[in-house]
């Protein structure tokens, strides 16, 4: 049978395209200076179902995950791999054994194709729908993690690191009871609090927030619905009578304290930050706004309505909320300074979106969250830009003393660089281009790993 058989053609094309094989590529050309100071390797993470007939509708979001990654030292990149993710889903397909580990406890088929992460000396891949797959440094699949037993739920694809105390924060949500868990794991990696949180019914939150001493529960009207996912293969789509409000949790509390906070309704995908700013709890985040409700589909790229970069203003004393939009332009992934997670950040990145007969990205924005102005990267013509992840300089005196990473897909060779920008001359050309062997399709989070000299290549 053909190759990518039952998949959209739009999905075949272009930045989108799967690739049909695992590559490795060494003594990459670089156009322009890797900066020095980095050492360590890039990876992301993202869909490319494996070039068998494809069953039942396809959705962007439902394949089996492929890591692309990139390790840079001493001003050179070393090498390029993109390999499968070895979950037991890829497996019943491609006829292999899956990596060992402990059985998995998704209700959804795990791919794992969503999210990569670091913590506690581990590399992990994430999905909403199990538990993690812990990788090495050469990207190969060691095998599912379940933090020695202690995580009984699917972990979500968006936990958070406190950059002040090592400690992970993270979240399951699903389809049946109970809806929301919340799990806190210590800075060695040991799961050190569980706690079942009560919410409405099963929405959907991807992502959610963290600040100094809190924890942003998202509970929005994206909400479970498996005829829906029978017909659109994805099975969330928006609920006008399920209501939108944002609770808020001290990191140490339970169930009983979390207070909640009516909001317009809205969808959020992804947030970019929270902080406290007194008796307030600031919440910013890119926001789709209740148009969303008439223009759902199954295709989600063919959604025309876009996210705009939004503030939540949510008054701990009074219980009153202030929402106020910051910018219009369309865009998603947001990203800061990781070293700003949980604190008053001033500078936000995001990829730029166009909504048209089919959504689409282009280039690279900054914001300037006290003054409101936003700087654009232009990735060039017939170039895409994936999402943008920022590494810090070791020795940073300002919150945007840095370099941004993103991978571009070039239409008119088919194939992708990795670039790096410098984030204090963001309109400038990048100071570095690295030519890749051939397309990184257009995936979903990434993350940088720090490495020591001679570590994994």
């Amino acid at each position: 049978m053909t190759a990518f058989a039952g998949i959209p053609t739009a999905y075949l094309e272009g930045e989108l395209a799967p690739v049909s094989t695992e590559y490795t590529a060494w003594d990459l050309p670089v156009v322009g200076s890797i900066p020095p100071e980095l050492d360590g390797l890039y990876l992301r993470n993202g869909p490319n179902p494996p070039p068998v007939p494809y069953a039942g509708p396809y959705h962007w979001f439902m394949p089996d995950g492929m890591l692309h990654g990139v390790r840079i030292r001493d001003g050179k990149a070393l090498w390029y791999r993109n390999r499968w993710i070895r979950t037991a889903t890829l497996a019943d397909k491609l006829d292999t054994r899956p990596a060992p580990g402990p059985a998995d406890i998704a209700l959804i088929p795990n791919t794992s194709n969503t999210n990569v992460i670091t913590h506690a000396g581990r590399v992990l891949t994430l999905a909403e729908w199990g538990l993690p797959h812990e990788v090495d440094c050469d990207l190969n699949t060691i095998g599912r993690y379940d933090f020695g037993g202690a995580l009984a739920a699917p972990m979500t694809a968006h936990p958070k690191i406190d950059p002040r105390t090592g400690e992970l924060f993270l979240i399951s949500f699903g389809p049946v009871e109970p809806y929301l868990q919340y799990f806190v794991a210590d800075a060695a990696g040991a799961l050190v609090r569980h706690e079942v949180i009560d919410v409405k019914g099963p929405s959907l939150m991807h992502d959610w927030a963290m600040t100094e001493n809190h924890v942003l529960f998202l509970d929005l009207p994206i909400v479970f619905d498996a005829a829906y996912g029978a017909e659109a293969g994805f099975p969330y789509c928006w609920d006008d009578n399920y209501g939108a409000r944002i609770g808020v949790m001290p990191k140490t509390g339970t169930s009983a304290d979390v207070r909640w906070f009516d909001v317009e309704p809205c969808m959020i995908v992804h947030t970019l930050n929270a902080y406290e700013n007194g008796g307030e709890i600031v919440l910013e985040a890119a926001r789709y706004c209740d148009a969303v409700r008439d223009r759902w589909s199954p295709d989600v790229l063919a959604i025309d309505v876009g996210a705009t970069l939004y503030r939540w203003h949510l008054d701990t004393i009074t219980g009153r909320v202030r929402e106020e939009a910051l910018d219009d332009r369309s865009f998603e992934f947001p990203q800061l300074n990781p070293a700003k997670l949980g604190i008053a950040n001033h500078v936000g990145y995001g990829v730029e979106t166009s909504q048209g007969q089919r959504s689409s990205f282009g280039g690279l924005l900054k914001w300037d969250l006290t003054t409101g102005t936003c700087q654009h990267h232009d990735v060039g013509a017939g170039r895409v830009a994936a999402e943008a992840t920022f590494v810090p300089h070791l020795n940073a005196r300002a919150e945007d003393e840095g370099w941004l990473l993103s991978y571009i897909y070039d239409a008119a060779r088919d194939a992708s660089d990795l670039v790096i920008v410098d984030a204090t001359d963001f309109t400038a050309a990048p100071q570095a281009v690295i030519r890749l062997p051939h397309r990184v399709p257009l995936g979903f989070h990434g993350t940088w790993v720090p490495m020591s000299k001679g570590a994994a290549g």
